[in-house]
């Protein structure tokens, strides 16, 4: 774990901060670490609170990624979705239509490469991230593990999920 004080100290440091070791962060914790005008890896987590999702999605660096996390509340992915500039999300295995409504609205590029699951609807929220970052989902055809960036329309990516499942 991070201690708070570190955290704060850490969070002065000016490139990117690779803390991938650590499985939880504290709420104060989040709050220095927002301050940090870098990269932020916390692939390492497991779990994240609403508040310090809050926290963590008012930091200004260059990315942040939580690609350890594989699920999140629809509060804390409503918050998160506020953050200004790249976010990798690939740990997250499914998505609520709200959280879907909510990361549609993100302003900047968008991983989420673990999805298992996505409704038609979902999907529709997630296109309009297209028009103003890019959006990496899992190639769900079956043609390669490589994922695509908005180069295939979003509802047929649900679509070709939806058969790959009922196949099953």
């Amino acid at each position: 774990s991070l201690s708070d004080a570190a955290a704060e100290s850490l969070s002065k440091h000016e490139r990117g901060l690779d803390l991938n070791s650590l499985t939880s962060l504290s709420d104060a914790a989040a709050e220095s670490l927002s301050k940090h005008e870098g990269a932020l890896d916390l692939n390492g987590l497991t779990s994240l609170s609403d508040a310090a999702a809050e926290s963590l999605s008012r930091q200004k660096g260059n990315y942040l990624s939580l690609n350890g996390l594989t699920s999140l509340s629809d509060a804390a992915l409503e918050s998160l979705s506020r953050h200004e500039g790249p976010l990798h999300l690939n740990g997250l295995t499914n998505l609520s239509d709200l959280a879907t409504e909510s990361l549609g609205k993100h302003k900047g590029d968008l991983s989420l490469g673990g999805l298992l699951s996505l409704s038609s609807i979902g999907a529709d929220h997630l296109v309009w991230i297209c028009s103003h970052g890019s959006l990496t989902l899992p190639d769900w055809s079956g043609y390669g593990g490589k994922t695509q960036q908005c180069n295939v329309t979003i509802s047929d990516k649900a679509i070709l999920l939806a058969e790959r499942t009922s196949a099953a």
